[in-house]
């Protein structure tokens, strides 16, 4: 394995370093696709597309009651407001009003009931934007308030649930927890959190002139849009086509939640024979969208005076919200990923999906595993505290080795998580840290420091099996250059970028060659969402195939132009290289002719030079009810390190370093990947930290803009980063050997509550047994709150 830090990938950014060499190959670093019109304000997105003569705007009118019935809804007033073309209701939906993710129990618009404040009661449809938002104010619906259940466990004691209870169990917990000889029990308490896109849920349909729909949308599920937009309308799948050219920004939040947004958007098409664009103002999202989903997960551990953890016992309880949504998919996550590192012999986890009267909870970039790994490395402290020991040593003592099984049955290999908790630890001087922290705390009454370690183990694919397959479309046209179509969408993340270095690596020629277009449904079809840090994998995987049938093709076709019979050399198109923009036969330095050349020659004898390219990921499997099987093709493996500063008098504290060493198997694009871990990173920290969800006892959200709700600054970063990539070749699933990066890193962000919490043990008092009470987000507030309360027990 070799090594990669920031520095390097920097320098290369620069044009100075290796990577920024060559023609923008797989591994190196070259210009960002989309980057001049990105620093030129130029990148069209749905509210800045051209507009269009007699285009009309939608406006949805919203719940103002989180429970209750739906007695009646008075459009009249709206209706005579000039400029006003329509007011729609359920009994407007010419298909099927009921949609759904993965379980249908969701009116798209409101039937008989309410249940969240926010929820779509009608859709105004006018000639301006304004209009439309004046007119959705005088629309009265007659609503029969009721007490809504806001509180995951206060549904959990009424049994409501928007699925079944499930189990995953190992080995005989129960029988562990009661021979101990340690036992500790105690619950993990995190928040949601917004996933504050920069650009809101957005949708522009046009009504085409065979009655067919055209959805141009912000969406990170096309496939999911057409289907769904289909249903409502009681039309078929070939009479809706979705365009997505890019998102700005996503995070999961766009992953299901868009299509609600996208079919109204189509209904309104439909009812008008009009382009109809609805965009949600910032407030109107903050409110109707869901978030990350908060969770309790209620814990019983044995142990002995090793730190060794021989049983553990966990009952999740989530907010779900008020609508299945993702929230069955999302627990399974979290259930699956509830161990994170550590080989526990005896281990069950049961998960409740708990149904509440606020927005649907949706996905959120890391699906689950930041919660899971927040409730083990929650128990890791707890053991650690107990014992005396650090929690590195008691991680440690229960990593997974290779060859030893999951909770849920899959077999650990290419394991090296071991290897990056080493990096990490040596690249922050984890153990010197220490002894000038303890030195540190001892000689200021006011501030302390902690430090924190934190490891992932992510894996990758889908928990649900029909998702995980790509879908690609590769055209080389009679000059050399090539499009490709790929069933990713681009929400920056630069899924466009690798699959076009994966393109001209596969065909020998520079990435200014190939161009990547936007996500079609009619040219890709039946494809999964961009999600689970799988957008690369499989889309990549698809591109690949693709390209592999033309070259295949070519290298037939060149193969006799290369023959020499009378210097013994045969046509062997198993021989063909493509390289440098040139396409060569090895044995012969004259044997070779420009891709150029060569395309044009083919074109010309009717060689085909498009393909239609498909990836089904193998080898994976899971049983829903078991909670068993082989879910996912691979893991990554990663692992921060954080050091915080607290002020004891305000609860204010600052990220003084972050170290992170992560495994990227051999990395499409270095850059890249570095952005989606400080992203990543940020993102994670500021759900730990300064992202804080609050709704009234009416079940309305209080922090629903950038006003009330605070994601991290620039000044919120940590002065020292430190990135080093461990680039290994053992990952052979993977596009060339690489590893997903997407979501995995931002479990990062977790090391900077357990810093901060580590910062707080220095105010406990062992001898009264006082144990911390700090939950997730650590704000400011909550901190003080901590302080005031340990304060008085500290010698």
């Amino acid at each position: 394995m070799k090594e990669l830090n920031i520095t390097d990938i920097k320098k290369s950014m620069e044009g100075q370093g290796p990577l920024s060499e060559g023609s923008g190959h797989v591994g190196q670093i070259p210009f960002h696709l989309n980057a001049v019109e990105h620093v030129t304000g130029t990148s069209v997105y749905i509210g800045s597309m051209p507009v269009i003569s007699g285009m009309l705007h939608a406006q949805p009118v919203f719940s103002p009651v989180a429970r209750g019935a739906l007695l009646s809804i008075d459009v009249s007033a709206a209706m005579e407001m000039p400029g006003v073309k329509a007011v729609l209701t359920s009994d407007d939906v010419p298909g099927n009003n009921v949609v759904g993710a993965i379980i249908r129990d969701e009116n798209l618009l409101a039937c008989k009931r309410v249940a969240f404040v926010g929820e779509p009661l009608a859709l105004v449809v006018a000639s301006t934007r304004e209009v439309a938002r004046a007119a959705a104010r005088l629309v009265r619906a007659e609503i029969q308030a009721e007490e809504p259940v806001l509180d995951p466990l206060d549904a959990h004691s009424r049994c409501e649930y928007i699925g079944p209870v499930r189990t995953i169990l190992k080995g005989d917990p129960q029988a562990a927890l009661a021979r101990g000889p340690i036992a500790l029990e105690g619950e993990a308490v995190n928040g949601g959190q917004e996933h504050m896109y920069l650009e809101t849920q957005s949708c522009r349909a046009v009504a085409e002139e065979d009655g067919s729909i055209t959805l141009y949308t912000s969406s990170q599920n096309p496939t999911e849009v057409q289907e769904l937009a289909a249903h409502v309308l009681g039309i078929d799948r070939k009479d809706i086509t979705v365009d997505i050219k890019r998102m700005g920004g996503g995070f999961g939040g766009k992953e299901s939640q868009a299509s609600n947004w996208a079919c109204l958007a189509a209904l309104a098409a439909w009812h008008t024979g009009k382009t109809v664009e609805l965009i949600l103002e910032r407030h109107d999202d903050g409110m109707a969208t869901g978030k990350r989903h908060p969770a309790i997960s209620r814990y019983r551990v044995a142990f002995d005076d090793t730190g060794r953890i021989h049983g553990a016992d966990f009952q999740l309880f989530m907010n779900c919200g008020a609508y299945a949504d993702l929230s069955t998919a999302v627990m399974g996550r979290v259930m699956s990923h509830i161990d994170n590192v550590y080989n526990i012999d005896n281990f069950r986890v049961v998960g409740h999906p708990c149904r509440t009267n606020l927005p649907p909870f949706t996905a959120f970039r890391g699906f689950g595993v930041p919660q899971g790994v927040f409730a083990i490395e929650t128990v890791i402290r707890r053991v650690a505290e107990h014992l005396g020991m650090d929690p590195v040593d008691v991680a440690r003592i229960n990593l997974y080795r290779a060859g030893d099984q999951t909770h849920y049955g899959q077999i650990i290999s290419d394991n090296v998580i071991s290897e990056v908790i080493d990096r990490v630890l040596v690249r922050s001087r984890y153990r010197e840290l220490q002894e000038e922290i303890r030195e540190f705390n001892a000689s200021n009454p006011f501030l302390r420091r902690g430090l924190a370690m934190v490891p992932v183990k992510f894996g990758i694919s889908f928990n649900a099996p029909h998702l995980n397959q790509g879908m690609a479309l590769v055209l080389v046209y009679g000059d050399g250059s090539v499009s490709c179509s790929h069933g990713g969408t681009e929400m920056g993340q630069e899924v466009n970028t690798k699959v076009a270095q994966v393109v001209a690596t596969e065909f020998g020629i520079p990435i200014s060659r190939v161009r990547v277009e936007s996500t079609n449904t009619k040219r890709i079809a039946n494809v999964g969402p961009t999600a689970a840090s799988t957008g690369s994998d499989l889309n990549g995987h698809a591109a690949m195939n693709g390209c592999e049938q033309i070259r295949n093709r070519l290298a037939a076709f060149a193969a006799p132009l290369f023959a020499r019979p009378e210097r013994g050399i045969s046509a062997d198109p198993s021989l063909v290289k493509f390289e440098s923009g040139r396409v060569f036969d090895p044995r012969g330095d004259d044997l070779s002719i420009s891709w150029d050349e060569l395309v044009h020659r083919a074109y010309l004898a009717r060689v085909d030079l498009g393909a239609h390219g498909f990836y089904a990921t193998p080898g994976i499997g899971w049983n829903n009810d078991t909670g068993k099987g082989n879910p996912f093709l691979y893991y990554a493996n990663g692992a921060s390190a954080a050091q915080v500063v607290v002020d004891l008098l305000t609860g204010e504290y600052d990220v003084e370093s972050l170290w992170v060493v992560h495994d990227v198997g051999e990395s499409l694009n270095p850059a890249i990947d570095l952005g989606q871990v400080l992203g990543a990173f940020a993102q994670g920290m500021g759900w730990c930290t300064t992202e804080e969800l609050l709704w009234n006892d009416k079940g309305r959200i209080t922090t629903a803009s950038p006003g009330t709700y605070k994601i991290p600054t620039i000044m919120d970063m940590p002065e020292n980063i430190d990135v080093e990539f461990i680039e290994n070749r053992r990952n052979v699933r993977g596009v060339k050997r690489s590893k997903a990066i997407g979501e995995p890193p931002l479990v990062f962000g977790e090391a900077v509550f357990f810093a901060i919490r580590n910062a707080l043990e220095s105010l406990l008092d062992s001898t009264r047994g006082s144990a911390l009470e700090l939950t997730l987000p650590a704000t400011h507030e909550k901190v003080l709150n901590e302080v005031r309360r340990l304060k008085p027990l500290s010698k």
